[in-house]
């Protein structure tokens, strides 16, 4: 927690030899608008920018594999997210209630998507892409504004509530070759256990 609760910083531009960012580091620093990541970052810490109320725009590299738990919970002015392709792994809770961010592409290479990661994001449109093989719990939850998903062939699990309360929602689809998740009458079936997700 470095730099928690600094309110004066505005604009962060970390060292090009930096691998991790640490737990808290930048947590509610209520003034940070821009912050810029070097290409050498392979991990960003649990609640790294949490609370950044005023950060508008993030872009991750693909040099990093994990974002971690809550990193960027709250930041509620994110209005433009970029995802390198390279990161595997997106906590939980990570972009929770960042209520800006109305696209979202998500890299071939994320492979699990945890536990409300983007709950209560923004987004309209959604595309699983192939490699990802795991949605967590409560994963889009809340996501008002979301009107269509597409889940591709490689994803095994889904979440209970992963797509809960996204009262727009208006279609789901799945790759022809997922053989676990199918669409019957726009409802997401689990077809190996016979469960409506």
């Amino acid at each position: 927690s470095a730099f928690a609760g600094c309110k004066n910083l505005k604009t962060v531009s970390l060292p090009s030899t930096l691998e991790t960012i640490g737990t808290e580091a930048f947590y509610g620093c209520e003034n940070l608008k821009e912050i810029t990541f070097p290409s050498s970052l392979k991990a960003i810490g649990e609640s790294a920018f949490a609370y950044c109320a005023s950060l508008g725009a993030v872009s991750v590299p693909g040099s990093v594999r994990t974002i971690g738990e809550h990193a960027f919970e709250s930041c509620s002015e994110i209005v433009e997210l970029t995802l390198g392709e390279g990161v595997e792994k997106i906590g939980c809770d990570a972009f929770c209630e960042c209520v800006k961010i109305s696209e979202l592409n998500i890299p071939e290479s994320v492979t699990h998507i945890d536990k409300g990661a983007f709950c209560a994001c923004g987004i309209s449109e959604l595309a699983i892409p192939d490699n990802v093989i795991s949605i967590g719990k409560d994963a889009f939850h809340n996501c008002e504004r979301l009107k269509h998903i597409t889940i591709g062939k490689g994803t095994k699990e889904i979440g209970d509530g992963a797509f809960g309360h996204c009262p727009q929602l208006e279609k789901i689809e799945t790759d022809k070759d997922n053989g676990v998740f199918v669409v019957k009458g726009n409802c997401l079936i689990d077809a190996e256990n016979k469960i409506l997700k």
